[in-house]
């Protein structure tokens, strides 16, 4: 039985809505004006894997995710895990009033805290991503690099498991 073969379809559904969401963009590029999908910011803001900071990144905000096998609950079901990372310069971190009618958007507070807010009402408790549902089981925040803050969320799924012969058995025939 393979349990690797579902992830990269996973990654680009995530994918596909994190560059859909009008308000997540606009955190993420700071402006107001954005085109949707943002397809410009795939693998230059956004990413489909733990994004690591170097010291030297300019002053931007930056999502990284990844989804990994966590094993069987029982014969029928098998989980991953998706973990989101939101890292955002300090100095982009506030967001006032100033900020939140620059960007169009009604929430104030701390970008990265707002930025998985909205990630969360995206993916939490969702059905339509083309897999099972996303449910949250955590969230922390960690110092992704000098002079960045950043905010992980992690989510379960479960999934119906499914047989499909292995590429050692087709070779069999």
């Amino acid at each position: 039985m393979q349990n690797l073969n579902r992830i990269g379809a996973m990654k680009e559904k995530v994918l596909e809505n994190i560059l859909a969401t009008q308000d997540i963009v606009r955190l993420i590029e700071n402006k107001k004006d954005v085109v949707l999908p943002a397809f410009e910011i795939r693998y230059k803001q956004v990413f489909p894997w733990k994004k690591i900071l170097g010291t030297q990144e300019e002053a931007k905000t930056f999502v990284g995710f990844d989804i990994s096998l966590g094993g069987a609950i029982n014969c029928a079901v098998k989980t991953y895990y998706l973990n989101i990372w939101v890292m955002s310069h300090e100095s982009l971190m506030p967001v006032d009033n100033k900020v939140g009618e620059m960007l169009s958007i009604s929430d104030r507070g701390v970008r990265t805290d707002i930025l998985a807010d909205k990630l969360d009402y995206l993916l939490n408790g969702s059905t339509d991503m083309g897999f099972g549902k996303l449910e949250i089981v955590g969230s922390d925040v960690f110092r992704p690099a000098e002079r960045f803050s950043g905010r992980n969320i992690q989510y379960i799924i479960s999934c119906l498991l499914y047989t499909s012969p292995s590429p050692r058995d087709r070779s069999l025939s």
